[in-house]
C-alpha cells in the first residue's frame, strides 16, 4: 500500500465523518421540538438562541446540510473507490467498492448518526449550531440559490403564507393525555388542564344560573329581610333588581354585609342594596375564557347574561367560572343545599337546578345534551309539558320520577340508572314499579 492509497483512505474516513456530522445535524435540529427550544431559550441555555435563529429559515438550513451531505458522499465514493481499486485491482475492486462504500455510508453516515440525533436532539443540535452557522455563511451564495429554488417549488405546492402555530389545540390535548399516562401530571391536574384548553369553546350560557333559578334581592330591601332571604337561600352573592329581573341594578356580596355588621355601620332597618357593587352585562355568545379574563381585569364578581332582546337570561359569578376550571368547590355557607343525594344502589335524588354537566361528571349518568342546561330542564324536555309530582318517565337506561314541582318548575327529581333501555319519553303510570 503506497502513500497515495493511505491518503485516499484517510480522506475517505474524514469525509465519512463529515457526512455523519451533517446527517446528525439534520435530524437533531428537526427533532428538537419548538416548545422545548423555547424553554431552553428562556433558561438561557448556551446555543439555544443560535438554534432558534437557524430554524427561522428552515429552507436555508436544509440547503446547507443537504449540500454538505451530497458533497461529502461524493468525495467518499470517489476516493473510496480509488483506494479499493488500487488495493484489489480493477476487476474485483469496482464491485467490492460499490458494496463496501454503500454499506459504510448507510451504517456510519446515515443510520447510526441519525438514530443518535433522534434520541438526543438537544445534545446534537446545541453543540453543532455554531459550526452549522459558520458553514452556512461560508457557502452563502450556493445556499441562497438552493434556498430560492426550493422556495419556488414549495410556494407552488403550498401557497399559504400563514405562519403555523407553535402547537395546535388538538396537539396540546394529546400532550396532556400523554403526560397523564406517563405520570408527569396526576388525573386531577390533567382534567383541569383540559378544561383550561377548552375555555375558548364553552359559551357562558351553558354555565349560568337561569334567571328563574337565581335568588334575587329587590332594590331597597332592608337588612332584616336580607337575613330572611339568606336563611332560606344561602349564597355568596345576590343580584339586585328593580321592577323586573330584566332591570338589574347590581349585586350584593354577603361578605360586604358581614363586614358592615362587624363595623356596626348598618342595623336591621338599613337598606342592604346601598352596599351594592356593579355587575358586568354580557351576551349569551361570550366564551368562558373571554369572560374570565374580562372579569378579572375589571374586578367584576358577577355577570348578567343578556338575550338578543336585551332581557336577562341568567346570572354567572366568578366562582362558577373558576369551578368550571378547577372543579366543584364545596359550599361553606351554612344551610347550602346539596345538589344531589344517593338514595339507592343506582338511584339519586337531584335538585332540579343542578347542571347536566355536573351530574354527568359526578354520577356518570350519561344524560344526553340538548336545549336545556339543568336536570329540571331535562325532565321538562322529556315530558314535553310540566309534569305533576309523582309522574315518571324513562329515557334509555334512565328512569325519572318527579319528586317536587314549585312555581311551574321541576325542583327535585329521582333518577335511577336501569340496565334495560327504553324509548325516550316513555311515560310510566304513577307508582308503577319495573
Amino acid at each position: 500500500m503506497g502513500t497515495s492509497e493511505i491518503v485516499y483512505l484517510i480522506l475517505s474516513l474524514i469525509f465519512l465523518f463529515v457526512c455523519a456530522f451533517f446527517s446528525s445535524a439534520e435530524i437533531g435540529f428537526i427533532k428538537l421540538q419548538r416548545i422545548r427550544l423555547k424553554h431552553l431559550q428562556e433558561e438561557g441555555i448556551h446555543g439555544a438562541e443560535r438554534v432558534a435563529k437557524i430554524m427561522e429559515q428552515p429552507s436555508r438550513f436544509l440547503s446547507t446540510v443537504l449540500t454538505g451531505i451530497s458533497f461529502a458522499e461524493t468525495i467518499v465514493v470517489a476516493l473510496g473507490t480509488i483506494f479499493i481499486v488500487a488495493l484489489l485491482g480493477e476487476g474485483i475492486g469496482t464491485p467490492v467498492a460499490i458494496v463496501v462504500i454503500a454499506l459504510l455510508l448507510l451504517i456510519f453516515a446515515k443510520v447510526i448518526p441519525k438514530t443518535i440525533a433522534a434520541q438526543h436532539p438537544e445534545r446534537i443540535a446545541l453543540p453543532l449550531s455554531k459550526p452549522i452557522d459558520i458553514i452556512s455563511k461560508l457557502f452563502y451564495p450556493l445556499v441562497i440559490v438552493l434556498s430560492w429554488i426550493a422556495g419556488r417549488f414549495t410556494h407552488i405546492a403550498h401557497s399559504s403564507t400563514m405562519p403555523k402555530a407553535l402547537i395546535s389545540k388538538e396537539e396540546l390535548g394529546t400532550v396532556i393525555d400523554m403526560g397523564e399516562e406517563e405520570g408527569v401530571v396526576d388525573e386531577a391536574s390533567a382534567e383541569m388542564l383540559r378544561r383550561v384548553v377548552g375555555l375558548g369553546e364553552h359559551q357562558v350560557w351553558r354555565l349560568m344560573t337561569p334567571r328563574t333559578e337565581a335568588t334575587w334581592l329587590e332594590q331597597g330591601i332592608t337588612l332584616s329581610d336580607f337575613l330572611k332571604t339568606y336563611a332560606e337561600s344561602p349564597a355568596q352573592r345576590y343580584p339586585i333588581y328593580e321592577g323586573s329581573y330584566d332591570n338589574v341594578e347590581g349585586m350584593v356580596s354577603t361578605r360586604d354585609v358581614l363586614a358592615a355588621l362587624a363595623k356596626r355601620s348598618i342595623n336591621r332597618k338599613s337598606i342592604v342594596t346601598d352596599l351594592s357593587r356593579s355587575v358586568y352585562f354580557i351576551p349569551r355568545s361570550k366564551t368562558v375564557g373571554e369572560l374570565l379574563g374580562e372579569m378579572r381585569a375589571e374586578g367584576y364578581l358577577m355577570a348578567v347574561v343578556l338575550n338578543e332582546y336585551g332581557g336577562t337570561s341568567g346570572i354567572v359569578t366568578i366562582d362558577q367560572l373558576i369551578e368550571h376550571i378547577a372543579g366543584e368547590i364545596e359550599e361553606e355557607l351554612a344551610g347550602a343545599k346539596k345538589a344531589y343525594e344517593v338514595v339507592g344502589a343506582r338511584t339519586y335524588k337531584i335538585q332540579g337546578s343542578t347542571r347536566i354537566e355536573e351530574v354527568n361528571e359526578e354520577l356518570q349518568l350519561g344524560i344526553p345534551e340538548g336545549d336545556y342546561q339543568t336536570v329540571g330542564g331535562y325532565a321538562l324536555n322529556l315530558f314535553g309539558r310540566l309534569p305533576k309530582e309523582g309522574e315518571q318517565t324513562v329515557d334509555g337506561e334512565l328512569k325519572l320520577l318527579v319528586a317536587e314541582v314549585k312555581d311551574n318548575k321541576i325542583t327535585r327529581v329521582f333518577i335511577t340508572k336501569e340496565k334495560r333501555k327504553t324509548e325516550p319519553g316513555t311515560p310510566l303510570a304513577e307508582g308503577e314499579v319495573e
